[in-house]
């Protein structure tokens, strides 16, 4: 086992990830009714923070102690229960509808232009992910710095921070479970500009009190937030975008996404480097408070006429 090794692996498992996650948003819309469409996007991400944040990290810890090869087996195992439950999809599951034999496909190039080019020509489906952006950009910017926050400001000990990601943890799996609920209640922009609010301001909270029990809470808070706008959005996308392009256009989003919590947590450490361990907080909650009055602004702008 190497370093170039494990960077290798790590690579294509991200990479093999992104398919899997495109392929998957992109199948549930064939999978569900529209009206449903929330509740289902709240059981998937929440049984996914269940898994990722809750009893895979555990019960990853459990079995090392063990034996150091079988998180390995477990998760190889995992993997191969997970391929044949995705082979037992129904054909109808598909979003790419067969060209006639004749058609000649579209340059590679092309299709992959398409989806950027339907996300910025939809006013909702740009103004989401440019939200979107802000809130991934401003999530990795703070959340890069609570490690070292926890210590040398709150003098927590080592296992203080692992506490924080439980309560996030617990936080998320709630905001995923309430959902649906939340969408059938409220129109989505109300939904989402909150939900962006909630993802921000608690670092802003964290930043002013600067005290354990506030920043306790605020970590759950936040999580919360996040998941109930990834549901929401979620839905929104697959409402708003038509399906044939929507694995297209869902990977264009992803694309946006994915880049800015990179800069953002590289933003993070600068800013934390240059002007104190708060100011990552305090951008995080000037960035999602404007994200939330951009997704405000246009949803009202492009809402249907009454009848």
């Amino acid at each position: 086992m190497t370093v170039p090794l494990i960077a290798a692996t790590a690579f294509v498992l991200g990479a093999a990830e992104t398919f899997r996650d495109t392929a998957g948003h992109s199948v549930l819309p064939r999978l569900v009714e529209e009206a449903q469409l929330e509740r289902a996007n709240g059981r998937l991400i929440g049984t996914e923070i269940v898994g990722n944040e809750f009893l895979g990290p555990l019960i990853g810890a459990l079995l090392f102690a063990t034996a150091m090869f079988l998180p390995l087996a477990v998760d190889a195992s995992a993997l191969v229960v997970a391929v044949i439950l995705v082979l037992t999809l129904p054909r109808a599951a598909s979003t790419v509808a067969a060209p006639p034999a004749r058609e000649e496909r579209p340059r590679l190039l092309t299709e992959l232009l398409g989806g950027p080019r339907r996300l910025l020509g939809h006013p909702r489906l740009a103004v989401v992910t440019c939200a979107a952006s802000a809130i991934a950009f401003a999530d990795a910017a703070w959340w890069s710095v609570p490690v070292v926050h926890s210590g040398s400001v709150l003098g927590l000990p080592e296992a203080g921070f692992g506490l924080l990601l439980a309560a996030g943890a617990v936080g998320g799996t709630a905001g995923a479970a309430c959902a649906a609920r939340l969408a059938g209640r409220f129109p989505p922009h109300l939904v989402l500009s909150s939900s962006a609010l909630l993802c921000g301001l608690p670092a802003f909270a964290v930043a002013a009190s600067g005290t354990t029990a506030v920043t306790a809470v605020m970590p759950a808070l936040s999580s919360g937030g996040f998941a109930l706008w990834n549901v929401v959005a979620l839905s929104t996308r697959r409402r708003e975008a038509p399906r044939e392009p929507l694995g297209r256009v869902t990977g264009a989003h992803r694309v946006v996404l994915f880049g800015s919590g990179t800069v953002g947590a590289l933003t993070g450490g600068l800013l934390t480097d240059s002007f104190g361990l708060t100011a990552p907080f305090h951008l995080a909650g000037v960035l999602v408070a404007v994200a939330a009055a951009g997704v405000a602004v246009v949803f009202h702008r492009t809402r249907p006429p009454r009848p």
